[in-house]
């Protein structure tokens, strides 16, 4: 099997119907853009908790393209490194433009 950088990879826009996927921490944010660009239908990603509490992130990704929806787990969720506070984020291209995202 040959490894590629899903970053770098060149895939064309709407390659697939989802991207569903656990990135990286400091590179989810680009992971959910390239993920958007390559996808037909949505998005779905497994991340931190804290990923939603960024006012930046806000500004960048979350006004432009709100998520349909974040799930909470209700316990932690054991990973290779230890437990985190896990959301899943999902993001369905046909709700995006009609459900802004508002801050608080």
């Amino acid at each position: 099997m040959e490894k590629k950088d899903f970053l770098r990879s060149g895939l064309q826009d709407n390659s697939f119907d989802w991207v569903i996927t656990n990135p990286p921490f400091k590179i989810a944010e680009d992971f959910i853009f390239e993920s958007l660009r390559v996808a037909r239908v949505g998005v779905a990603m497994l991340v931190r908790t804290v990923f939603i509490e960024s006012v930046g992130r806000y500004d960048r990704l979350f006004s432009q393209n709100p998520p349909t929806y974040f799930a909470q787990y209700v316990e932690r969720v054991a990973m290779v490194k230890g437990e985190a506070q896990i959301i899943i984020g999902e993001w369905r291209k046909h709700y995006n433009t009609k459900r802004p995202a508002q801050r608080v």
